[in-house]
């Protein structure tokens, strides 16, 4: 399954990014394969709505995890909507570092708490 980890450069060296809508690009991590494909995000210069662009982005690439720093509310409902989870990785983790604690399951799922 592929998972989508929000960088701010598209090479193996990469940090990630803490913005999910607007991180300049997505690690889509096979993590059955080990295959990396590095995607510019379309929507990280949009005037509005980049976190919906960059979720639909990746729901239509069939992402079945995302792993960033921050997703905004709007973004946050579309991922949900698709029953896509979200993991949170500090800015500035090297992306290799977030995608072998993502694999040993080391990371905290983001859930929205609802009163």
């Amino acid at each position: 399954m592929l998972i989508a980890f929000s960088l701010g450069s598209d090479n193996e060296k990469a940090m990630m990014d803490s913005r999910f809508g607007r991180c300049p690009f997505f690690a889509l991590f096979d993590d059955q394969s080990g295959d990396i494909d590095y995607v510019a995000n379309p929507a990280a210069g949009a005037a509005v709505g980049a976190g919906t662009g960059a979720a639909q982005m990746l729901i239509n690439r069939d992402v079945a995890a995302v792993v960033s720093g921050q997703v905004g509310p709007k973004a946050l409902e579309i991922l949900e909507a698709a029953e896509v989870p979200i993991y949170l990785a500090p800015a500035e983790l090297p992306f290799s570092t977030a995608r072998q604690r993502y694999q040993g399951g080391q990371l905290q799922q983001y859930r929205l708490q609802r009163f």
